[in-house]
């Protein structure tokens, strides 16, 4: 079986902690795809989602290959963030440890403001995060994005795709609300496959 290319991943989220959510495909059914096998596979993720620069992306894999156990320990935080956003975030899905999730999100929030630094951009500020070689960077803006969205009302538009066995997630941003589907190209479309064959079985 060949290793998935985080490269081609669709990026359908709406906001980069759902991405991260949806690095394994399906959720609800196997085989699955494992996006973030390695640490390699996370920074390579991290670059196509814009959450790193490709020169910072080269930076942190040599770092990696200097330290591996230490990128793979920041690979299984990424996967731990992964798990504990699904269940937060999954509509009519309210986790029974729920406070098991949020001690996941606050762990890596508490290193990320750890490194928060307010810096000029033009007339105007922003907050970005300090410690460029640091094999973690790429988890404290992933860290960011999932606070904003649990505290914006755009929460209650997330939504969870209808695909059989899917379980990837979005904001649903459409002017009716009324998406659901991850991709009318992957999910939506099978789902139309499907629905012919049985009507014509139906038929039959």
């Amino acid at each position: 079986m060949s290793r998935p290319d985080v490269k081609t991943l669709e990026l359908i989220g709406g906001e980069v902690c759902l991405d991260l959510v949806n690095t394994i495909d399906p959720r609800h059914k196997g085989p699955q795809d494992e996006y973030l096998d390695s640490y390699r596979a996370l920074v390579e993720w991290s670059m196509h989602t814009g959450l790193l620069r490709p020169p910072d992306a080269a930076l942190l894999l040599a770092a990696g290959d200097e330290r591996p156990a230490q990128a793979e320990r920041v690979r299984a935080r990424a996967v731990s963030l992964r798990e504990a956003l699904y269940p937060l975030f999954a509509p009519d899905r309210a986790p029974a440890n729920r406070s098991d999730c949020l001690a996941v999100l606050n762990e890596e929030l508490q290193s990320a403001w750890a490194r928060a630094v307010v810096v000029p951009q033009g007339a105007d500020y922003a907050l970005t995060f300090a410690g460029e070689d640091q094999l973690d960077r790429m988890l404290w803006p992933l860290a960011r994005s999932a606070l904003e969205l649990l505290l914006d009302p755009d929460r209650l538009r997330v939504k969870e795709c209808d695909g059989d066995g899917c379980g990837w997630l979005f904001v649903d941003r459409s002017k009716a609300g009324r998406r659901r589907w991850c991709s009318m190209e992957s999910c939506g479309n099978r789902a139309k496959v499907q629905r012919y064959r049985q009507r014509r079985r139906t038929s039959a």
